[in-house]
């Protein structure tokens, strides 16, 4: 059998003061019996009557007032208001609606979500043809969508980060986070695994799902996609700086996208996919990102994370909001970035680079002599 939870309807208000006013007319006798009963073992008498009666008062007051002015305030407010609301949920199947009514439009809401499925499911439905608009856009504020029916508006791809301001050539590829199976049975997610009390020791540099991360090499061919068709950028299919400025082995790479931008001044970018699977991002002189950060159980990283900052990375790069230092003579590197979403900066040692490389990357920032500039765009033919 179906059980409901019902929200009362907005219009069964009104019933509300005649109610109280059968009650009060009643309760004077009743309290007035409880009491003289209460004065015949209590001293001193307390006038629970009164007490009782100026309390029902009060509420019928500002009950009243609130009825008495309710026309008023809309009309001040300019609505539309809702009326004849009604919210329930069935315990069953889990699905909530919603019901109501804006002037002589009948409108219901059904929501229904799935965990195990990562899912949410809204259907919207009117007692007018026109009632619902939706606008065919390719984004919806930091949302990627685009329109597979006529009349349907399908999301496809995931919102991105607040710092994310590419174009909207851009979609990034579905990403999927499964659920996986610890040895005791116990469903679990990466993301928010241990909670509060924290990561055993023997999650530690160990790595029980490394293949979850196989999507952001979908994530990583689409960017290059996208800067090829939207900047004015040299594609090259190897970078000689790898292996010396990541540590790379030749059997770690699957695939390499040096992109150089036409402008001396703006950051060039290599893009390698590896084994692992991950990506390794070399960004301008010396910098390098590994996407995921670290893949190890206790870290809890998820797809969709590294998802993120790859594309924050690249953004940041090809914005010019980017600069680096590096000193050849004591092996250091460093690198800052800024953004609407917020800024990060790091460095340190690499005593691993070759002298060789550290003194190209500095030659090339001191001729830049401060951050690397946005990337030009492809010009596009008037005709």
């Amino acid at each position: 059998m179906t059980r409901q939870l019902i929200g009362a309807a907005v219009t069964r208000y009104v019933l509300i003061p005649g109610f109280m006013v059968a009650a009060l007319a009643a309760v004077p006798a009743s309290a007035q019996e409880f009491s003289q009963a209460a004065s015949e073992t209590h001293q001193p008498k307390t006038d629970v009557a009164g007490a009782i009666g100026d309390s029902i008062k009060l509420l019928m007051i500002e009950h009243g007032t609130r009825i008495a002015f309710q026309e008023k305030t809309r009309r001040e407010l300019r609505g539309p208001f809702w009326s004849d609301y009604r919210r329930s949920i069935d315990l069953d199947s889990g699905l909530v609606t919603v019901e109501y009514r804006i002037g002589d439009v009948r409108h219901r809401r059904e929501v229904f979500s799935s965990q195990p499925d990562d899912v949410v499911v809204v259907r919207l439905e009117s007692s007018a043809a026109e009632a619902h608009a939706f606008s065919r856009a390719d984004q919806v504020g930091r949302c990627l969508v685009r329109s597979t029916v006529e009349q349907d508006l399908s999301p496809v791809g995931r919102c991105r980060p607040p710092s994310y301001r590419g174009d909207v050539s851009y979609q990034r590829p579905l990403i999927s986070e499964h659920t996986y199976v610890d040895e005791d049975g116990r469903p679990y997610r990466y993301g928010d695994r241990w909670g509060h009390a924290g990561p055993p020791e023997a999650s530690y540099s160990h790595d029980s799902h490394p293949g979850r991360f196989a999507p952001l090499h979908d994530v990583a061919r689409a960017l290059v996609d996208h800067l090829v068709a939207d900047y004015d950028v040299a594609v090259e299919g190897q970078d000689d700086r790898l292996i010396d400025l990541t540590g790379f082995r030749e059997s770690d790479i699957v695939r390499v996208f040096r992109l150089e931008p036409a402008a001396d001044s703006a950051a060039p970018l290599t893009i390698a996919l590896s084994s692992y699977p991950g990506v390794v991002v070399l960004a301008g002189a010396a910098h390098e990102a590994w996407l995921p950060h670290c893949g190890c159980d206790a870290c809890d990283e998820t797809t969709t994370s590294a998802a993120d900052d790859l594309e924050e990375l690249v953004d940041d790069v090809v914005e010019g909001r980017f600069e680096e230092h590096v000193s050849a003579r004591h092996s250091r590197v460093g690198f800052r970035r800024w953004s609407p979403g917020g800024s990060s900066s790091g460095g340190g040692s690499r005593p691993e680079i070759p002298r060789q490389r550290l003194d190209q990357a500095a030659a090339r920032l001191d001729a830049l002599d401060g951050p690397w500039q946005p990337w030009p765009r492809r010009r596009v033919d008037a005709g």
